[in-house]
């Protein structure tokens, strides 16, 4: 095979000379491009001093560019620009930007091939070649966009089909998670962006999510599940477990109360195994989950839900937990749900601070990482059980045996809602299961207030016997 072409000189120099002589229209595309789209040193600078000067709104001419040059420390800047003011300016388009950026991808891609040849060479073990290379062919395949904006009438185009599918019911633009008092107060969790779902220990995070897993598969969309404090076999279990409201206690000791719903339930997931994966490798770096999901995009049919269990179990650059990894993490799923027109949902836990004030509804400032996932998350819904901490109070205060009934009142504190209102939905949570129920309604739903502390507890929660009505925005 010959010497692969991978840069044109004369091109780059065509597009240089176009910005320094072709006025204000070719200037449009400086910010399309970057240095990587220039294969030598010097067209690499020239192009770093139009950016400068067009970011200054400073004249672009020979001159001010040999000045910016001499910043950049290259020696008789007037002699690099000889062959870009030689060359004939063009009118510049599209055509010529993207053939420019063809041969950066093909940069890219010998770049790639080299690179995996030093790893093969070296003591690099192959699952973690494949892993780099993969990202590296993730990242150079994507493409610039032409049009840096939609026309507003388009976009309005599209409210209007939103409305017009929202009023019909056929299409809402919520994810649903099962749970109707959730699904009518808020919509559901957020297509095309983040929902965190943060609670204590205990509070049922997993649980949680085993309503919209089920939903999701349901209504023929596919799901994947990152288990990384759980086996998949587990995971599973308590999946079935919810599905056929049998104790997990009792599937754990090989007995079911409902052998017919048990059954129904494991035919379920067989029948639709396609519509789900669960991947249980503890200790996935945030690049290792990016990958895999993109992966997963591609092989897996209508892929609709990404659910990661949970922040803290995600490690990165050989660090753990603190707040610029945290940011990252949140980061990349929110940009995965935007760019693939999907729902990714993060579990996180809640700082200890809760356990140590007399009214433990969490709030914001309970969040771990409470930057990163406060600016990410387009849904931030808190998790509050009170019976699990009158059972707490009951044994440490008076040493005896707290009956704890079956069916609790359970809360789903909504203290973030970019597209919403901020609430508190009422709902059940059965413990002998661990799963939060869709068909009973609760007792009470409480009205929301954030005030950032606690200091006026009784004055911010107010509980009633009436539902709320809450208007959807």
């Amino acid at each position: 095979m010959g010497r692969i072409k991978t840069a044109s000189v004369s091109l780059e120099n065509a597009i240089l000379s176009s910005f320094m002589f072709g006025g204000v229209e070719s200037l449009e595309f400086v910010a399309r491009l970057s240095e990587d789209d220039f294969s030598t040193r010097v067209n690499q600078s020239v192009f770093a001093s139009i950016r400068a000067l067009a970011e200054a709104d400073k004249p672009i001419d020979d001159i001010m560019i040999a000045a910016q040059l001499k910043k950049q420390g290259i020696q008789n800047p007037e002699d690099a620009l000889i062959d870009i003011m030689a060359a004939t300016p063009i009118s510049l388009g599209d055509d010529y930007i993207v053939a420019l950026q063809q041969y950066t991808k093909k940069r890219h891609l010998l770049d790639i091939k080299n690179n995996i040849e030093r790893q093969l060479d070296s003591e690099t073990a192959p699952e973690d070649i494949f892993l780099s290379i993969t990202h590296a062919i993730e990242s150079s395949t994507q493409s610039t966009a032409v049009d840096s904006h939609r026309e507003i009438p388009d976009i309005i185009e599209d409210i209007l089909e939103d409305m017009e599918a929202a009023r019909t019911n056929s299409k809402m633009p919520f994810l649903e998670t099962g749970y109707n008092n959730f699904d009518s107060s808020i919509g559901g969790f957020i297509e095309n962006g983040l929902t965190v779902i943060a609670g204590r220990p205990s509070m049922g995070k997993s649980s949680f999510t085993s309503g919209p897993i089920i939903k999701n598969i349901e209504e023929g969309r596919s799901v994947v599940l990152y288990s990384m404090e759980v086996v998949d076999k587990n995971a599973l279990k308590r999946l079935i477990s919810y599905r056929a409201q049998e104790p997990l206690s009792n599937i754990n000791k090989g007995t079911v109360s409902n052998y017919k719903a048990f059954s129904e339930a494991l035919e379920f997931f067989k029948k639709h195994k396609d519509r789900i994966a669960i991947v249980d490798r503890s200790g996935m770096t945030k690049m290792q989950i990016e990958v895999d999901i993109k992966q997963k995009l591609r092989t897996m049919d209508n892929l609709s839900l990404v659910i990661v269990d949970h922040l803290l179990q995600v490690a990165l650059a050989g660090r753990r937990n603190t707040a610029e990894e945290l940011g990252e993490v949140t980061k990349m799923l929110k940009r995965i749900a935007q760019n693939n027109k999907i729902s990714t949902v993060l579990l996180s836990q809640l700082n200890r601070e809760v356990e140590k004030r007399e009214n433990k509804r969490p709030t914001m400032s309970d969040l771990q990482g409470s930057g990163s996932i406060e600016q990410d998350a387009d849904l931030i819904v808190f998790l509050y059980r009170p019976e699990y901490y009158k059972e707490k109070e009951w044994d440490v205060e008076k040493n005896g045996k707290y009956e704890r009934p079956d069916i609790e009142n359970a809360e789903a504190i909504v203290g973030k809602n970019r597209d919403g209102p901020t609430c508190v939905v009422g709902m059940k949570f059965k413990a002998t299961t661990a799963s939060f129920l869709n068909d009973t309604e609760p007792e009470y739903v409480v009205e929301y207030v954030d005030t950032g502390d606690f200091k006026n507890q009784n004055d911010t929660i107010q509980e009633t016997n009436e539902y709320i009505d809450i208007p959807m925005i």
